[in-house]
């Protein structure tokens, strides 16, 4: 009768083992499908961030070309302007001459008179 009793229980046990095996067995390919779905993941984050990347890249050059072409403009420019500003003076000094010299010719003409 005690033997009985104790293959009934190791019978019992043999299930319950039985049991948790294939339950660790589930959860081990459910952890595998889960790893497999985060590495996919990751794959997928890290070719958009590549792609993006290149974009950013793409952009930073157009900016720079933008950048490089309006320091070009500025240079062109403030050469202009110095041009034109240098002309000024010079016509201008011009002018003063021009207005002393008359200046002393109507003083000579007053005294004249």
């Amino acid at each position: 009768a005690e033997q009985g009793t104790l293959r009934a229980q190791l019978a019992a046990l043999e299930g319950r083992l039985e049991g948790l095996a294939g339950n660790v067995s589930n959860k081990s390919q459910e952890t595998i499908a889960r790893w497999q779905q985060l590495q996919e993941a990751g794959k997928d984050a890290a070719e958009q961030a590549r792609t993006e990347q290149g974009t950013l890249r793409a952009q930073l050059r157009a900016l720079e070309g933008r950048l490089e072409g309006l320091a070009g403009n500025m240079s062109d420019n403030s050469e202009a302007a110095i041009d034109r500003l240098q002309r000024l003076e010079k016509s201008g000094n011009e002018a003063a001459e021009k207005a002393r010299a008359e200046g002393g010719t109507l003083r000579a003409q007053l005294v004249q008179l």
